[in-house]
């Protein structure tokens, strides 16, 4: 239904529904997991957890049940099953007009042709040097998030090897590491890469233009944080060429009558038509999903994202089919950085893994363990790898399990927002779409330090072996030569099995290559129970054990209080 109203600017764009009063977070994410539990089976989160303040820490077992329903689907099932979800979201969000405050469903909104006057022009901006050189791409690392010093080549191979025996990287890393240092030149050229959320931190935008592609880099337009200049500086020093979405300023804010950049959660579907027509048809299409928001505003992001790809894929594809041109290639290729802070199908290696690093625990967290505040890392089976492997034993399944990852304090937005995301990657993997879709390790990007418990909390977790948190200059690098080994290698898993029906099992497969958990998967803790010691690790830090022996003290004492109330 369309209505209209009149809406501050800050009420505008994609939006949660409204149940009349106010536009629930807690409403949404309850009824997206609803409409995973009817598309695939499985329990429903209970109408008791509609009470903001239970779901807030309720949620987690009901997200489990949602990821071991899609691992267990059989291939019908997910197919059907993903479309079934994602119609819910498109369906389901609603988008208020900007300008006219009217209202209406996400999906009326994309479907809707913008005015001329309301569309994006374009300013591009054509690199002017020479394609970067494959061994000038380092990786800065030094443990405990100290300044990095630089790795390449073999000495990389083997940062990453060690990495993998211990936990904390999945080893076919190694292979695509590989597979990098034997390129004897990277060249992007044919390739054109949608940036949804261009400046984001652990995006790649440097190196694409680097190494010549096209891009078309959506981020907003500059406020206190100018990002404009710096981004089109990159792609002038660069191969490359970058394609900016703009608009006229009627009040001429000193910006030559142009304002870069562009809003997705209130320009989605203006955005989209603006890809769709901008996006060369004869080069090969990958759309990146790299915007963040905090709280609810990344469930809103990340349907914003999604309605983007649905109508550029459609759009595409009419092109292709009115224009009949040979050269045009209608396919479109996804692109993600998945968390490790969820629960994730995983091999069975990480809990034999798991269970080395737990029986090497200090004394001082065996201690907590004995108190019961520190707990195994849970893993559950996964009936159909396990049914899988028992069947065929010699079969690519290994009896999956199922590891739970995920920290309260992230909140459930975020948990909704990230599996939301891949969804639609599986959805577009079993329909045969190229998909990349790579683990990313915890990070000290901004949007973590911010928040001042887990920037302290994170500079710990290397005392929970295999944990460990990186700088961003170690990760975004080796991040981009797993994104090269899903592009151009053919033996990796980012590319739908041909030859017969994909199955779920293959796209959780592919999630696993190069995967990237930081340890998570393989920690002899919970992560969430790990996150409770981290505090102990800065008291002991700062105030030495007098501190920490203080710290125990005041949590007995509470402890004791609670349980004779």
């Amino acid at each position: 239904s369309i209505r209209k109203g009149t809406m501050s600017s800050a009420e505008s764009g994609v939006l949660f529904p409204s149940d009349g009063s106010r536009r629930s977070t807690t409403a949404f994410g309850i009824g997206f997991l609803k409409s995973i539990a009817k598309s695939f089976g499985g329990p429903k989160p209970s109408e008791g957890s509609s009470d903001p303040k239970k779901w807030r820490w309720g949620y987690m077992p009901h997200l489990v049940a949602s990821v071991m329903a899609l691992a267990n689907a059989d291939s019908k099932t997910a197919l059907s099953g993903t479309a079934n979800v994602l119609d819910h979201v498109y369906n389901g969000m609603r988008f208020v007009d900007p300008n006219s405050g009217v209202e209406m469903s996400l999906a009326q909104a994309m479907k809707k042709k913008r005015a001329k006057e309301g569309a994006f022009l374009t300013e591009t901006v054509v690199g002017e040097k020479p394609l970067a050189k494959c061994s000038d791409l380092i990786v800065p690392y030094n443990p405990n998030l100290q300044p990095g010093r630089p790795y390449r080549g073999s000495e990389l191979r083997e940062l990453v090897s060690e990495w993998a025996k211990d936990g904390n990287i999945e080893k076919s890393a190694v292979h695509s590491v590989d597979f990098f240092s034997s390129l004897k030149e990277l060249n992007l050229k044919g390739k054109c890469f949608v940036l949804l959320g261009a400046s984001s931190e652990m995006g790649p935008l440097e190196y694409l233009l680097g190494y010549g592609a096209t891009v078309l880099a959506v981020a907003r337009p500059d406020g206190k944080k100018p990002k404009w200049d710096r981004i089109k500086s990159l792609a002038r020093n660069s191969a490359g060429k970058l394609l900016c979405p703009c608009k006229k300023d009627a009040g001429n804010n000193g910006n030559k009558g142009v304002v870069v950049g562009a809003d997705l959660l209130k320009d989605t579907p203006a955005l989209a038509e603006w890809i769709s027509e901008t996006a060369p048809m004869d080069k090969e299409l990958y759309i990146c999903s790299y915007a963040y928001m905090d709280g609810g505003m990344f469930v809103r992001v990340s349907a914003a994202m999604d309605a983007i790809i649905r109508r550029v894929a459609e759009e595409r594809k009419r092109r292709k089919e009115e224009e009949k041109k040979d050269n045009y290639d209608d396919s479109v290729r996804l692109v993600y950085i998945d968390t490790p802070t969820h629960p994730h199908v995983v091999p069975v290696e990480c809990k034999a893994i798991s269970n080395m690093h737990y029986q090497s625990a200090s004394l001082f967290q065996k201690i907590f363990q004995a108190l019961g505040v520190l707990k195994p890392n849970g893993y559950v089976s996964v009936p159909a790898a396990a049914a899988a492997a028992k069947k065929s034993p010699s079969s690519s399944s290994s009896g999956e399990l199922l590891c739970d990852g995920l920290l309260p304090f992230q909140g459930p937005n975020y948990a909704v927002g990230k599996l939301l995301q891949r969804i639609r990657a599986m959805n577009a993997y079993l329909n045969g779409w190229k998909v990349s879709i790579t683990v990313g390790p915890g990070t000290a990007t901004n949007s973590v330090l911010h928040a001042k418990l887990a920037a302290k909390a994170v500079k710990y977790m290397h005392n929970f072996r295999p944990n460990e948190f990186f700088l961003v200059e170690t990760v975004k690098p080796l991040l981009f030569i797993f994104l090269v080994n899903d592009l151009l290698n053919p033996k990796s898993r980012s590319t739908p099995p041909s030859g017969g029906v994909v199955k779920a099992a293959d796209f959780f497969k592919a999630i696993v290559e190069n995967s990237w958990h930081g340890g998570v998967w393989c920690s002899a803790y919970l992560m969430r129970s790990t996150s409770k010691i981290t505090m102990f690790y800065y008291v002991l830090d700062k105030y030495g054990a007098l501190g920490v022996a203080l710290l125990m003290g005041f949590g007995v004492a509470v402890l004791r209080s609670l349980g004779t109330n």
